[in-house]
């Protein structure tokens, strides 16, 4: 792909939000639509210059049928010609949702996650150590974790045929040697753009979501990193045409019934009609709101730091061991259907305050002259301390709480994960429950 004044816009995005850095691998979650082949490219002219590896990877949701091989194939050929190691993973969207009680699409896009951050796992395991890392004679940025990687991940043979889904070979095999890469070196890359930021801001607004949700996507939260967020999508489809590049379509895209989708094809467009770059003004309010956010938690931190009492426990930490929750904040980032349309779910979501934590709890009368935002920032502050995840958690819960401390001593409310909130002594006391104390969750509490 030739660079012009977007494609080195993007580079410089990526430099000063350091989404990449000098030895690092990226793991392009590729379905094979225009923006993550977009992607796939641009970062495929970034590699020499920039000093990184680059690997793709497809995940079949065992849906959609002919369509969805179609995309496989496509998908694999397209890294075969760039000489892109590829894998693709196999999975059974319908049978986990069943299973699990979840609609399709939350249960294709848990199991698509889940899949990414495998094999980013797998490379960073098998990717070259930090000392082959400093001098990359090659160019590849990860020295003899290279040979690690085609021998397992798909050389250019293997590439050629990886129907079977197997596409690792036997990358297992070849990690028992100690050539990890460190942790954080190998990231997975997203194609949110920011026609994508603005549908995530415009669907919270409309669900009612506060500060969080409006803030919309960051360009990197853990191992994820997006890197087209400053780029409008009618750029992206007007790139490829002119270059030729080929791509191909997700029919479902174009299905109303999805809120996401008619966000996309219904009201944004109309927002654009009213004012052109309307998806360019909702991704720099996001961005404004971003930094309210990181105040505002910032000063629910210095004010539990000041006035926190801790009662620890060694175990109450085991319960959280396999959650992995899509956001860590109250207003979580919904599911979006596009092709690059996916949520961090592989993220940090408490602080690391939490381990040990059995009760925690802080004076409540001077935190009821603050305002009711900041209060409930100082509620989501304690729950994270105690090392609980907030996905299931909504403002709901915090409103609760803040009637709590506004009501009459002696009250209790039950919380998410087998917390308690109890009100006494002018304290707000946050417990991690053996077993759920009450039936009622707003006995006491109105």
């Amino acid at each position: 792909m030739k660079n012009d004044k977007i494609t080195l816009e993007i580079k410089n995005y990526i430099l000063r939000n350091r989404l990449i850095e000098k030895g690092d691998c990226v793991l392009v979650g590729l379905s094979g639509g225009p923006d993550s082949v977009f992607l796939l490219e641009v970062l495929n002219g970034f590699r020499k210059s920039m000093d990184f590896r680059l690997f793709a990877v497809h995940v079949h949701h065992g849906i959609r049928g002919e369509e969805a091989d179609r995309d496989e194939r496509f998908s694999q050929e397209l890294c075969r010609e760039r000489d892109i190691p590829f894998k693709v993973v196999h999975v059974d969207a319908p049978k986990y949702a069943k299973e699990k009680g979840l609609s399709l699409e939350e249960a294709a896009r848990i199991l698509r996650y889940e899949a990414f951050e495998a094999e980013r796992k797998n490379l960073e395991d098998g990717y070259g150590s930090k000392a082959e890392r400093k001098n990359p004679e090659d160019g590849s940025g990860c020295g003899a974790g290279r040979k690690n990687l085609e021998d397992g991940y798909g050389s250019k043979a293997e590439r050629k045929n990886l129907g079977d889904g197997s596409g690792c070979g036997a990358v297992r095999k070849n990690l028992e040697d100690g050539s990890g890469c460190g942790a954080g070196s190998c990231r997975i890359a997203v194609a949110h753009h920011m026609d994508d930021q603005a549908e995530t801001v415009l669907h919270n607004l409309v669900r009612g979501s506060g500060i969080k949700g409006l803030s919309g996507m960051e360009a990197r939260r853990g191992v994820i990193i997006r890197p087209l967020l400053s780029v409008k999508r009618e750029y992206i489809l007007r790139k490829l045409q002119d270059e030729g590049i080929p791509y191909v379509m997700d029919s479902t895209n174009l299905e109303t019934q999805y809120t996401r989708n008619r966000i996309r094809t219904s009201v944004l467009p109309e927002l654009k009609e009213i004012n052109p770059e309307a998806a360019s003004h909702i991704a720099k309010t996001a961005d404004i709101l971003r930094e309210a956010d990181d105040f505002f938690r910032k000063m629910a931190s210095d004010y539990v730091d000041r006035f926190q009492e801790i009662t620890s426990d060694s175990g109450a930490a085991d319960r959280f061991q396999k959650i992995t929750p899509e956001s860590g904040d109250v207003d979580q980032v919904q599911e979006t259907t596009s092709d690059s349309g996916d949520v961090d779910r592989f993220q940090e979501t408490t602080s690391d305050f939490g381990d040990g934590i059995r009760e925690i709890s802080i004076p409540v009368e001077e935190l009821k002259t603050y305002p009711e935002l900041v209060r409930q920032y100082v509620m989501m502050e304690l729950v994270r301390r105690t090392g609980t995840p907030l996905k299931d958690w909504s403002t709901v819960h915090f409103r609760d709480m803040d009637k709590l401390i506004h009501g009459k001593g002696g009250a209790h409310l039950d919380l998410p994960y087998r917390m308690s909130a109890d009100y006494r002594k002018k304290h707000l006391i946050l417990r991690i429950n053996q077993e759920i104390l009450s039936i009622k969750r707003r006995k006491n509490n109105g």
